[in-house]
């Protein structure tokens, strides 16, 4: 019950996701998965651990993704400056 319950929270009508929440449901799910005794409970909890692993992959591949745009978008800033715009000695 507390991970349908933790499942439930994850949904928000503002679309964005805690990640702490996400873990947390996981590790619940991931309980289940392994030590229920009850067949469709453990059937229940590998269905919703791959949704919710596909979540926390889409997750980690938007974090990746913004990483290397601000690591491009640095790369560029270093570039654009000219050593004729630094001070030079006299």
């Amino acid at each position: 019950m507390l991970a349908r319950s933790l499942s439930g929270m994850l949904r928000t009508k503002s679309g964005a996701i805690d990640e702490e929440l996400l873990g947390r449901t996981i590790k619940e799910w991931r309980l289940i998965a392994m030590h229920d005794v009850d067949l469709t409970e453990q059937l229940e909890a590998k269905a919703n651990l791959k949704k919710l692993n596909k979540i926390a992959k889409a997750i980690r591949q938007q974090k990746m993704q913004l990483a290397k745009a601000k690591e491009a978008n640095e790369g560029k800033m270093v570039a654009s400056k000219s050593p004729a715009s630094e001070d030079k000695p006299q």
